[in-house]
Formats: C-alpha cells, sequence, structure tokens
C-alpha cells in the first residue's frame, strides 16, 4: 500500500482552509434602542430578501444589540418590532459582496395594537458600511463604459 507523503496532505488541508475562508456573504448588525436610547432586549429582527422571499430572523441579546452573520447580497427589506412598541421597518436595504453593514433601529413606544412605521432606505441614506474586501458585479453595460482598448472583459481580468 501506497503512503502519501505528509507535505501534501498539509498541502491539501491548507487550501481547503483557505478555500473556506473566501465568502461573498454580507453581514448584517446593529442595535435596537428606543427613542429615550435605552436598548430594547429581546426585540425581533427580520430581514427579508425582496427578490427571493427568503426570511431570516434574529433576536437581539441584553445589550439590544443582533447580528446576522451570513445574508447572501441583494435587496432587503428589514424590520424590528417588540410589544409594546411601533413596527420599525427599512425598505429598499441593499447588502453587497462582502458587506459589513451597521444598521440601527430605534423604536417608537406605541400602543398593544398593530402599528408600524416604514423607511424606505434610499442609496443616499448613511449606513454605516465596513469590508476587509472590495467586491462588486460588473454587468455588460459598465464592461462597455471602462476604459479598456478592446472594451473585452478578459483585458479587465488580465489588468
Amino acid at each position: 500500500m501506497k503512503r502519501i507523503p505528509p507535505i501534501a496532505v498539509i498541502l491539501v488541508v491548507s487550501l481547503c482552509v483557505y478555500g473556506l475562508a473566501q465568502s461573498t456573504n454580507a453581514s448584517l448588525t446593529g442595535v435596537v434602542t428606543d427613542k429615550a436610547e435605552a436598548i430594547v432586549s429581546g426585540a425581533t429582527v427580520t430581514a427579508q430578501n425582496v427578490k427571493t422571499g427568503v426570511v431570516t430572523t434574529t433576536t437581539t441579546n441584553g445589550a439590544g444589540v443582533y447580528v446576522f452573520p451570513s445574508l447572501q447580497p441583494g435587496d432587503y427589506r428589514v424590520t424590528a418590532e417588540k410589544p409594546g412598541f411601533k413596527k420599525l421597518a427599512y425598505n429598499e436595504v441593499t447588502l453587497e459582496l462582502s458587506a459589513r453593514i451597521t444598521l440601527n433601529f430605534s423604536l417608537e413606544v406605541g400602543a398593544i395594537t398593530e402599528q408600524a412605521i416604514e423607511i424606505s432606505a434610499a442609496s443616499d441614506t448613511q449606513i454605516s458600511i465596513g469590508a476587509t474586501s472590495v467586491g462588486g458585479v460588473i454587468n455588460g453595460q459598465k464592461v462597455q463604459e471602462l476604459p479598456l482598448p478592446g472594451r473585452n472583459a478578459l483585458d479587465l481580468v488580465l489588468t
């Protein structure tokens, strides 16, 4: 029976670990407070992908912090709610490739009946975005607008 050289095993394992470390998913986090800036623990925060309809739900911890560690890039509707407070929703939240976004909620005290506040997050909305890498999608129109001699996407890769 042949033995596999130890260097080959180390190489394969290190390549697998390196490959697992790469991620294109975005993360979304933030703090849920009330209008007096007191933390709201136990609030339900929901992120719904507008195009696919996939809904992901989490709750805030004792410090009022919620975390979605891995969401697919796309457009989302993010809501926060807790009994005794008005439901707050951010529409049109765009998550880019590998983005780390902080989106804070400030809930208003409300009646026990169902009340909701809708907010549209336009592209000029101040949302804290941080990422350790740069990524994006280049469509055909953007390739045509690039200052490349042949207007060829392969020239971009070689650059």
